[in-house]
């Protein structure tokens, strides 16, 4: 075998062209398991294939002007998935369909803050849109529509949180307080040293004993002025008597 009988024996390169098709058909097969194509990652793999991927340089392609998709091959995934390439966030067309599948069959009531919904998450989510609702553009309101969160249930659901009121916060026991305490010193020294700050405000302060200026106490401050009492008397003593001339 030669160099030219090995160059002949390598397989042929796929075309972009097919490479599309091969990429296509998983994702076809990716949205009829899971019902759309937002939540596919970069890293997402089906059968052996790196759709995410893929996707995500379809999805670089379409915003491209260098070289945008094609129509024909954009119109293929939309009719797999219309937002696989949402003009906002892909995060919010991933909640929406979390929420989506979280509210089917089921009436969206605001007043109650969707607590009818299994899916905590999503009910959140649900709640923060109709407090951003009227920032949202048409089509994304138009999907929460599709939903059962129309313009008026989100209203209703603003003018619910306005006036509510807060429920007032439990009173604490005090064992419960003395334990939260003694675990906040535990946890922060600097509220051990605020309580014994506040302990010595509040004692009396004990008496001090006068000290001189020099630093000295009172009784060796005595003692010091009884030893220079006697120095000259004992420098009279020492010095010899003077001769008579």
């Amino acid at each position: 075998m030669d160099a030219a009988a090995a160059a002949a024996a390598r397989p042929r390169r796929r075309s972009y062209a097919e490479r599309f098709q091969v990429g296509l058909a998983h994702a076809r097969a990716f949205a009829d398991l899971h019902g759309n194509l937002a939540i596919v990652t970069h890293a997402a793999m089906h059968d052996s294939y790196p759709l995410g991927q893929w996707l995500g340089n379809q999805r670089r392609v379409r915003r491209s002007d260098r070289r945008p998709l094609s129509a024909d091959r954009a119109q293929a995934l939309a009719d797999i998935d219309p937002w696989w390439n949402p003009p906002w966030a892909l995060s919010w067309q991933r909640h929406y369909y979390r929420a989506r599948d979280a509210a089917a069959g089921r009436l969206l009531q605001a007043e109650n803050g969707f607590s009818e919904l299994d899916d905590s998450g999503a009910a959140d989510w649900l709640w923060r849109q109709c407090a951003t609702y009227d920032e949202l553009s048409r089509e994304q309101q138009q999907l929460l529509t599709d939903i059962g969160l129309t313009t008026e249930v989100a209203r209703a659901a603003r003018d619910h949180a306005r006036t509510t009121p807060r429920a007032p916060a439990a009173a604490t026991a005090p064992e419960t307080k003395d334990k939260t305490s003694q675990a906040r010193r535990t946890a922060d020294p600097a509220a051990t040293t605020g309580l014994r700050r506040a302990r010595r405000v509040a004692e009396p302060k004990r008496p001090r004993e006068p000290r001189s200026r020099l630093g000295h106490r009172p009784d060796l401050k005595a003692g010091l002025r009884d030893s220079h009492d006697t120095r000259p008397s004992l420098a009279r003593r020492a010095r010899p008597p003077r001769s008579s001339p």
